[in-house]
């Protein structure tokens, strides 16, 4: 017999498919382009009996089809087929081949293994700009061109289902989720849109999802005979719901595992879902397929209406595995008892004419009779009479609407000019914000943001500077709307002002000042830093300035504020009453001193590393000096981004993760410029080190602590100890 998905699968009730080994031919696999000028149907099958190769059919009704073959030496686990206009891509088991078909015989362009995941599901997105293509790559979200060369990776977690629509792709999540993303119209850059949930089913994470070209999101649920259909009119917020049965009874003891079936397929407003887990008379498995139409572009009461149905016979197995849909024709996948090798098109290809003469126009289904389709929309059509009338109207009045706008536009821009500020499709207001408080207490301040764009917009907000941390991430406001918004800010220094960054992308953002004067002392911000447990090292893909984890270390070291070695720097500020050591540090205290000041330091990090946490980044900018001299290790709970400089050890730079031992390095840097040495530049080299006379007794230590090896490095303790005995 021949597994079709050769995948684990986590629940014990899934049941992966096995076709019948005498049903001769199965088809796994079908694409329709609806935008190219090479319109035809891709059908992707094998033999039961062969389990290393497939066959590639596009057929076009009443005219000769394309027949290619495919090889794989590791069986077939989740083939997927996409084209691109006169170009079709073919990708199986990390290879992917790519075929000209725009003459005939179609002629393979080229040939390789590519390192995306071997399940990996693909969809493409058609732009003007160009078609992308995304697929799975180490579990993440990856973007490519249609020659399959790599464009752009993305930290997106991948599921078992992705799908395109216009200018945004659908990714099913692992938890009952499906999350959107909107596709940049000019960089091809994913941004957050929403996510949609749905009821818990055993079969969610591997039931397919299907996005048509107006970004319905289709979702069936096989495990709880229904279809989830949320739409972009409402955010995709209320779901609408379909009952289909998958399965004869909601309460089946066998549930199977769809992944890598295409169970559902859209074409302009059409669906066709397969059901091929039912049972019909005696017939175990012959499964089915329904046809419906969605009135989501219309103005009509009802929003589905089913058109057709399918039943599988004796003679197949699993029907509807695999749907497709086509102006006039439907595609029925799964076994079929055939012993043709190639495919014969009436076993899969059936014509449905007659149902769909009301609802397709030539090769067009968007709108059913009695509307015409403009601007992805359906409008009502009208008789000759009414149109002329009809257009007279529409033309005085928008002539009247442009002179009306024109006044309120001149209006509306001066208003802007005097209290707001503007970027490329939207306008905040007022232009500055001051506030009142205390430092590192929750405020609140309201904008009023315009969006211009006659579709909504997603404003992204963020701060490069660490004086503040903003709670509000994101906000959306409807198109062409004014919206009043609430932001979260706590400021983490007395007095500041700090420019807010409010966009949709780098290229589109307006800064909005936000001044804050506090009662308290003066505190001044100084340079934020990372640092991480030696247990948790996920720490540093933190959001940096995370209030909620500052808090978190500030518990795990209250300690620390009767410590003679930490200083917990308030929120990454500088307390004047403290002084940052620098590269002129000598100018400050006495080089008497500095040894001691050095010794103080390293027990402040020795207390860090006997509590498991890691500085990760030691500068002289962390070694503080008192206004009785003794010296402290400070900043060693503030969040921020990792950079590399000659502080950073070499395994670090290599790709390693950073330890203790990491530390050691950057301590030992921090010391010898402290004293007046120096150290080259990156990469670091020993030879290279120039060690300052003042801490002659202490080189043989110091070249420890800057061994390559990290593994050969002395711990922070025995330096302690080392050091102590030579003041």
């Amino acid at each position: 017999m021949i597994y079709l998905l050769l995948l684990s699968v986590s629940f014990a009730t899934l049941v992966n498919v096995t076709f019948n080994p005498s049903m001769n031919r199965v088809i796994i696999h079908t694409y329709i382009d609806e935008y190219g000028e090479y319109p035809y149907t891709f059908i992707t099958s094998h033999l039961t009996n062969d389990s290393n190769s497939y066959s590639l059919d596009g057929i076009l009704p009443f005219a000769e089809t394309i027949q290619l073959t495919l090889t794989t030496r590791e069986g077939i686990t989740r083939p997927n087929v996409v084209q691109s206009n006169t170009t079709v891509i073919a990708v199986h088991n990390k290879v992917f081949e790519i075929y000209d078909i725009s003459k005939q015989p179609a002629y393979l362009i080229t040939t390789r293994e590519q390192d995306f995941d071997k399940d990996s599901d693909m969809t493409l997105v058609h732009r003007k700009q160009g078609d992308i293509i995304f697929l799975c790559k180490k579990s993440l979200l990856n973007e490519y061109n249609i020659h399959l060369q790599h464009q752009l990776s993305t930290n997106i977690w991948c599921g078992k289902s992705i799908s395109g629509g216009n200018e945004m792709i659908a990714v099913k999540g692992n938890r009952s989720n499906v999350n959107l993303y909107e596709i940049d119209k000019i960089k091809g850059e994913l941004y957050y849109y929403g996510s949609v949930s749905y009821p818990y089913s055993e079969t969610f994470n591997y039931d397919p999802i299907r996005m048509n070209k107006f970004n319905v999101l289709y979702a069936p649920i096989t495990g709880l005979n229904r279809l989830q259909v949320n739409s972009p009119n409402d955010f995709y917020r209320n779901g609408e719901t379909i009952i289909i049965p998958f399965y004869n009874s909601i309460n089946n003891s066998v549930l199977y595992n769809p992944t890598g079936s295409q169970i559902i397929y859209t074409y302009g407003s059409l669906i066709i879902i397969g059901t091929p887990f039912i049972n019909k008379g005696t017939n175990y498995n012959n499964g089915g397929a329904i046809l419906y139409y969605d009135y989501y572009l219309t103005d009509q009461p009802i929003r589905f209406k089913k058109l057709w149905e399918y039943s599988g016979n004796s003679s197949s197995q699993f029907a509807g595995w695999s749907v497709g849909i086509r102006s006039g024709y439907v595609f029925i996948g799964g076994a079929i008892n055939t012993n043709e090798k190639g495919i014969i098109q009436k076993e899969i290809m059936i014509n449905i004419t007659e149902v769909l003469k009301d609802y397709c126009v030539g090769q067009q289904c968007s709108c059913p009779k009695g509307y015409i389709f403009y601007n992805n929309n359906c409008m009502v059509s009208l008789d000759t009479n009414h149109m002329i009338l009809t257009l007279s109207c529409i033309t005085v009045g928008i002539i009247l609407f442009i002179i009306i706008l024109i006044i309120l536009l001149d209006g509306y821009n001066k208003a802007l000019q005097e209290t707001g500020i503007s970027g490329t499709s939207f306008t905040i207001s007022p232009s500055e914000i001051q506030l009142n408080g205390n430092v590192c207490e929750n405020q609140i301040f309201n904008i009023f943001i315009t969006n211009r764009e006659s579709n909504s917009i997603t404003l992204f907000i963020n701060s490069h500077k660490c004086c503040i941390n903003v709670e509000t991430t994101e906000i959306l406001i409807p198109p062409r709307s004014t919206q009043k918004c609430s932001i979260n800010i706590i400021p983490l220094c007395s007095r500041a002002t700090i420019d807010i960054l409010i966009g949709q992308n780098e290229n589109d953002y307006i800064e909005l000042p936000v001044s804050f004067i506090s009662n308290e002392d003066n505190i001044y911000c100084s340079d934020d830093l990372l640092i991480t447990t030696e247990n948790e090292l996920a720490i540093n893909k933190y959001p940096p300035f995370s209030f909620m984890l500052s808090k978190e270390i500030i518990n795990r070291f209250e300690f620390s504020q009767n410590s003679n070695f930490l200083v917990p720097i308030k929120k990454c500020c500088i307390h004047p009453n403290l002084i940052i050591m620098t590269d002129h540090f000598h100018t400050i205290c006495s080089s008497d001193n500095i040894l001691n000041i050095l010794l103080d330091v390293a027990k402040g990090l020795d207390e860090l590393h006997k509590n498991n946490f890691i500085h990760q980044n030691i500068t002289l900018d962390s070694f503080v000096v008192d206004s009785f001299g003794n010296g402290k290790l400070s900043d060693y709970w503030i969040p921020t981004l990792l950079t590399t400089s000659i502080y950073t050890p070499p395994e670090v730079l290599n790709g390693l993760p950073f330890t203790k031992s990491g530390d050691v390095f950057s301590f030992a840097i921090a010391c010898i410029l402290s004293c007046g040495g120096s150290v080259g530049s990156i990469p670091f080299s020993i030879n290279n080190v120039s060690f300052p006379a003042l801490l002659e007794n202490w080189k043989d230590l110091l070249i420890q602590m800057l061994n390559p090896n990290y593994q050969l490095r002395p711990d922070i303790s025995s330096i302690v100890l080392s050091w102590s005995k030579k003041i």
